[in-house]
């Protein structure tokens, strides 16, 4: 059957049925000729509507099947479902890399980056000290010169301690401690420093450094501990933390020949 059959056949429907030929279409076509039942319906009104109904499909919109590529987005859609890409405009940036500034480590120049506090070390100089004893009465004085700290004790029952805070920062994790002290006064007991916590609920106190006792040397002498009792992370809601020096006890009226001059704490993060 040829266009011209196709064409005189559908007139006939529509002379003879009073059709409307766009009935059939979606709803955003519209037809220029409309028929009323009953009526000769002219044939070049009948081909203007088909040829609406013909450019309604030919120019319909096909499924979008073209993609763009990471940091590119879609400009444009072709009718035959191709794409027209374009560069984001919040691409690339102009962010080249992240340098940890002071205090801090991590960045990078590539991928997903991070910064964090840096790994560090609490100094605890020997003027941040004080004096606290054990024993009946205070007998323990302390002195400060201006590189180190000693003891006088006037009684024969106290052991004379020196005690600082120590600030630790919140999460971070103490590895090791070491010290500067000098024996020199003769006897077997040695200077030696603990770093402490105290459970603020309860009282109960933990050692997590000692340093071992160095003995008597005519040098400042450095002794360390590298093992945590405690290595879980510092929190400074629950606890808190103190460095404890140990002078071995005294029963010298002044007593230069043992001193403390600072401690390092090292922590990670």
């Amino acid at each position: 059957m040829n266009s011209m059959t196709k064409k005189l056949l559908a007139v006939a429907a529509v002379t003879t049925t009073g059709i409307w030929m766009g009935s059939a279409v979606a709803a955003s076509l519209t037809v220029p000729n409309s028929f009323t039942a009953g009526t000769t319906a002219v044939a070049a009104d009948v081909n203007a509507n088909f040829d609406a109904v013909q450019t309604a499909v030919n120019t319909k919109q096909d499924r979008v099947t073209g993609t763009c590529a990471a940091g590119s987005s879609i400009r444009a859609v072709a009718a035959d479902g191709t794409v027209t890409c374009e560069v984001d405009n919040d691409s690339g940036g102009d962010i080249t890399g992240v340098t940890a500034g002071a205090g801090l480590q991590g960045g990078g120049t590539t991928g997903t980056v991070t910064l964090r506090a840096a790994n560090g070390t609490v100094s605890i100089n020997h003027r941040a000290v004080h004096s606290a004893y054990i024993g009946t009465t205070f007998t323990c004085q302390p002195y400060q010169t201006l590189g180190y700290s000693y003891f006088a004790d006037t009684g024969t029952s106290n052991i004379c301690d020196y005690i600082a805070g120590v600030n630790l920062p919140d999460g971070s994790t103490p590895t090791s401690m070491w010290c500067r002290v000098y024996d020199n006064d003769g006897t077997a007991s040695s200077v030696t420093a603990q770093l402490k916590r105290m459970f603020y609920t309860t009282g109960v106190e933990e050692t997590l450094f000692t340093t071992p006792g160095v003995g008597d040397g005519t040098t400042v002498q450095v002794a360390s501990d590298v093992t945590n009792a405690f290595p879980g992370a510092v929190n400074n809601s629950q606890y808190s933390y103190s460095l404890v020096v140990d002078f071995g006890g005294n029963t010298a009226a002044v007593n230069t020949n043992k001193r403390f001059y600072n401690c390092y704490i090292n922590y990670t993060f």
